[in-house]
C-alpha cells in the first residue's frame, strides 16, 4: 500500500484501510443505498434504501459509473440490468414489492 504512487478506499469510518489511504471517499450507510445479492446460486434479490442519505455522500458503484463517462445513476443503471438479465418479463416494481 505504501508504495503506491495512488491509494483510495471507499470508506463510513476510519478504519485500517482508510488510515493507509492517500484518499478516503466517504460511502453511505448500506441504509441509504441501493445494490443487489446473488444469494444462492440462481436467487437473486435487489437491496433498496430504507432512508434518505444523510450526507452527501457517494456510494462506490456510482463512482464506477461516473469515472466511465456514464451519466447514468447507479439505480437506473441497477433497474436496466435487471430488466435485460433478471426479470424474465416480469416488472421492476413488482420485484422491489415481492422481493426474494
Amino acid at each position: 500500500f505504501k508504495n503506491l504512487a495512488f491509494t483510495l478506499s471507499f470508506a463510513m469510518r476510519a478504519d485500517e484501510t482508510a488510515s493507509a489511504a492517500k484518499l478516503v471517499a466517504a460511502t453511505p450507510h448500506y441504509l441509504e443505498a441501493w445494490g443487489d445479492v446473488e444469494a444462492k446460486k440462481g436467487m437473486f434479490s435487489l437491496v433498496q434504501p430504507t432512508i434518505r442519505p444523510l450526507f452527501n455522500t457517494r456510494q462506490f458503484q456510482e463512482c464506477m459509473l461516473a469515472w466511465t463517462g456514464s451519466t447514468q445513476s447507479y439505480h437506473d443503471y441497477l433497474k436496466a440490468f435487471w430488466q435485460e438479465n433478471i426479470l424474465s418479463g416480469s416488472s421492476w416494481s413488482k420485484a422491489l414489492h415481492d422481493g426474494v
